[in-house]
């Protein structure tokens, strides 16, 4: 029972919870800025604004960060399924909500 207890202080230490697989694989769009990402399966950034280019692959850092050669940013769940964005270079932050890919 001791160890249990111990455990569960243990686990109380991580305050963000990140589900890298609610975030992975879909395209999500800044709200304050016309553009598209997806944290792809393929290993790539993948950036749609008038199409779709890659930023490079991409490499997880626990907790919540993503990074390529040219970017690093966090990643944390909000409510309503969306996501607050903070991009270290250039810095700046934006709510990220599904995508829908348009023509």
């Amino acid at each position: 029972m001791f160890l249990l207890l111990i455990l569960t202080f243990l686990g109380c230490g991580n305050d963000v919870l990140f589900d890298r697989e609610a975030f992975e694989g879909v395209w999500w769009e800044f709200v304050r800025y016309p553009l598209c990402f997806n944290i792809h399966d393929s290993g790539e950034l993948l950036i749609y604004e008038h199409s779709i280019t890659t930023a490079g692959p991409w490499e997880f850092i626990e907790p919540n960060t993503y990074t390529t050669a040219d970017y690093s940013f966090e990643a944390t769940a909000t409510e309503g399924g969306c996501w607050d964005i903070i991009l270290h270079n250039p810095r700046m932050t934006s709510l990220a909500c599904s995508c829908v890919l348009r023509d």
